[in-house]
């Protein structure tokens, strides 16, 4: 017979090893001497170890492995074949995972690289009191904001005399961390409301200017990047008032691309 010893160095693995594969029923001692307690394995055994090594090199998992039984007992290769296949659809689907995974560490790095670009440039300008006609937000929330934007896009020729090619989200806070927007263009402040829409007044106000680029997605990233450094790097502080997001559609034709670029308004001191 062959020692535990013996065992783990034939199958380069570690007798710990093999005292746990045995608390879990997986691989069994052919006999352990009740007065010292070794473990003894038949030559016979070892088909069954080199087969629990095998699946488990391919990532199958213990529990998975127990459950085929004896390599010996009736219906194990029906087993063992319907359990390599539930195996390889689950490691397919974590491959895709995994794929999706590092194409959105890819994107991040990518963003984080062009947002510190970014954040080194900014302008000041004073902008005059205006109004905007638009799409205001009803539920509060932010993921309810793009498909906003969608219905407002299908309506915008309602509006009479807005600024050609430009369209503006503006932002207010709120107490208790809510918030109000609004998907709107700007307009003279005799333009009609077309029904279903909203009006807003955006009062006089200096705004520092930042360029957010990338996909629309990653804006709340620069967003946040604007108030966390780009602000603080150019000595200027924040007040109350209406974010601007400013789109001109000759900078962002392409929502998702990497190139399209959107200013944003940041009220200032």
């Amino acid at each position: 017979m062959l020692t535990i010893g013996r065992i783990a160095r034939l199958f380069g693995i570690t007798a710990k090893t093999l005292r746990h594969y045995e608390g879990l029923g997986l691989f069994v001692p052919a006999r352990v001497d009740a007065w010292s307690a070794y473990r003894y394995y038949t030559p016979e055994q070892l088909p069954q170890l080199a087969n629990i090594l095998r699946l488990r090199s391919i990532g199958m998992p213990l529990e998975a492995i127990r459950e085929l039984g004896d390599m010996k007992s009736a219906g194990f290769a029906e087993r063992l074949t319907a359990a390599l296949t539930e195996h390889s659809e689950r490691l397919k689907r974590q491959l895709e995972e995994d794929r999706s995974a590092l194409a959105a560490t890819e994107d991040l790095m990518l963003n984080l690289t062009q947002r510190n670009f970014a954040m080194m440039k900014t302008r000041v300008v004073e902008l005059p009191a205006f109004r905007l006609i638009g799409l205001e937000l009803e539920d509060g929330k932010i993921e309810s904001i793009g498909p906003m934007w969608d219905r407002f896009c299908s309506r915008c020729a309602e509006i009479v005399g807005n600024e050609a090619g430009v369209a503006y989200g503006a932002c207010i806070g709120e107490p208790g961390g809510k918030f109000r927007y609004l998907a709107g263009v700007r307009v003279a402040e005799d333009a009609p409301v077309p029904d279903g829409m909203t009006s807003w007044v955006v009062p006089a106000q200096k705004y520092a200017i930042f360029v957010h680029r990338g996909p629309y997605k990653d804006m709340g990233n620069t967003v946040r990047d604007v108030y966390a450094k780009g602000l603080p790097e150019n000595g200027l502080t924040t007040v109350e008032g209406i974010d601007l997001e400013r789109y001109e559609f000759a900078r962002c034709p392409m929502p998702d691309g990497p190139e399209t670029e959107v200013d944003l308004y940041a009220p200032v001191a």
